[in-house]
């Protein structure tokens, strides 16, 4: 019964997430802030699909990738150290790695059944964007 209470939490976060218009962030007590879009308006690269299934987003510079590693933190997601790990949350697994430069490859390694993989690498994308990737 534990584990139908988490999906289903899951699901209805996920949900809310992905109806939205705007970006919205859920803090780690499940509170729901809205951030405005900026007036700046810059055109964003999609990230490469290579052929193992996982997506390569290119300048991830060095301090984009901490900022991105920090703000998952906050969100109370355990981040391994380091250019490269699995980062699990959500009910999603995920493989990360950085090659020291510009390069973050992401590579769905486990997800629920109800979240194709578009939707959260279209998440991870917006996020990306958000910290000053491209």
């Amino acid at each position: 019964m534990k584990k139908f209470k988490k999906v289903l939490l899951a699901a209805f976060i996920l949900l809310i997430v992905c109806l939205s218009t705007t970006t919205y962030m859920i803090s780690p007590k499940a509170k729901v802030t809205r951030t405005l879009p900026t007036e700046k308006t810059t055109i964003k690269a999609s990230p490469i699909k290579n052929t193992d299934g996982s997506v390569t987003y290119k300048n991830v510079k060095p301090n984009v990738f901490t900022s991105m590693k920090q703000k998952i933190g906050e969100a109370g997601v355990q981040v391994p150290q380091g250019k490269d790990g699995d980062i699990e949350g959500y009910g999603t697994k995920i493989h990360f790695k950085w090659d020291n430069a510009t390069n973050l490859t992401i590579a769905i390694k486990d997800k629920p059944w109800y979240i194709s993989n578009e939707t959260i690498t279209g998440k991870i994308t917006d996020f990306v964007h958000n910290c000053g990737g491209n």
